[in-house]
């Protein structure tokens, strides 16, 4: 019977661990990944906490999380496909566009574009186009010497941003979370 008891405490304090380590969608979020069929993958180690985002000129971010642990910030910007908007849907302009804006207008900066695989784009992201951008973005979006910018557009859902925002270019933690977000099927 003590041995029941104890294994009992064990699995309620290990549950509600886990349960406590995902991270909490503000209201205004879980509608916007609603209407995008998005799921934020969310790390469930190296503490990360949800931090507020600072308010600046550049670029309105719906969620963002940090961890001291990995020096990582990561950012999320949802656009959802509106009805009146699907002519303006066209990603890898507004990417482009989204990377014009925030890069650092240093006449030394670089700004290097990666494709994304199609078997990638499919199996980890269930996305239709996605690009990643590696670029210095200007103080005013962050504070941070790098940013590399991921871009998934899936077809009558929207578009998401994805920073990661981070000061030393061999930071390894961008390996574990690049598959932030996934489209739902």
């Amino acid at each position: 019977m003590r041995q029941f008891f104890f294994l009992i405490l064990f699995l309620f304090t290990f549950s509600s661990f886990s349960l406590n380590a995902q991270i909490k969608f503000p209201p205004e979020v879980n509608d916007q990944l609603n209407a995008t069929s998005l799921e934020i993958i969310q790390p469930l180690e190296a503490r990360y906490k949800r931090i507020r985002l600072p308010k600046n000129r550049y670029l309105r971010c719906d969620y963002g999380i940090w961890s001291k642990k990995e020096k990582l910030e990561i950012r999320y910007a949802i656009d959802p496909v509106g009805d009146n908007e699907r002519l303006n849907m066209i990603p890898h302009v507004k990417a482009f566009s989204m990377v014009s804006h925030l890069a650092s207008n240093d006449q030394e900066a670089i700004i290097s574009k990666l494709s994304i695989s199609p078997e990638s784009l499919k199996n980890d992201f269930n996305a239709d186009y996605g690009e990643v951008y590696v670029f210095k973005p200007k103080t005013a979006f962050s504070e941070k010497l790098h940013c590399q910018m991921l871009v998934l557009f899936k077809e009558g859902k929207g578009l998401v941003y994805v920073f990661f925002l981070f000061n030393d270019p061999n930071n390894s933690a961008l390996d574990y979370r690049f598959q932030a977000v996934r489209f739902q099927s």
